[in-house]
C-alpha cells in the first residue's frame, strides 16, 4: 500500500525537521497540540525520506 502523504508539519521542539507521511512514527509521537503547519524552513525527517524512498 502507498504511504498516505499529509500537509507538512513541524514542532519547535524538536531536531529542527518536518514530516509528511501518516505513517512516520518519528512525527507521530508529537502531540497535536504542539504541531505547527509546514515545514518551518527545516529539512524532512529521517524517517520521512525513508517511507519516501519505500523502505
Amino acid at each position: 500500500m502507498k504511504p498516505k502523504k499529509v500537509k507538512p508539519y513541524h514542532t519547535d521542539e524538536e531536531t529542527e525537521v518536518y514530516h509528511i507521511y501518516k505513517e512516520c512514527t518519528v512525527g507521530n509521537n508529537i502531540e497535536k497540540e504542539n504541531r505547527q503547519k509546514g515545514t518551518g524552513g527545516y529539512r524532512p525527517c529521517k524517517r520521512c525520506k525513508e517511507i519516501q524512498k519505500g523502505k
